[in-house]
């Protein structure tokens, strides 16, 4: 075996059949990624319909993860909808055994 490198994993290619990351999963993965970073990630969307749907679809990948967005939504009018994806760390629960 040998290392030859190393790329991004943006430049990994897509092999038909292969198994690739969920649009929902990708979006939260980047959220995450950007909070731990001191970021928001901020993503335009068409309509408000589309913004409820990414709060249903997150939800348990965040939940996974440990956080709860708090999500920003800014309506841009024929430009769409911006949402800044806020995400908070949920407390530990507490054992009462």
């Amino acid at each position: 075996m040998e290392i030859i490198g190393s790329v991004a994993p943006e430049e990994v290619p897509r092999v038909p059949g292969s198994r690739r990351e969920g649009l929902w999963a990708t979006v939260v993965r980047r959220a995450v990624e950007d909070h731990e970073q001191g970021r928001v990630t901020v993503i335009k969307m068409d309509s408000q319909a589309d913004v409820d749907r990414l709060r249903n679809g997150v939800r348990i990948y965040l939940r996974e993860a440990g956080y709860k967005l708090h999500p920003v939504t800014v309506d841009q009018g024929k430009d769409g909808v911006r949402v800044f994806l806020e995400l908070r760390r949920k407390p530990e629960q507490e054992s009462t055994g």
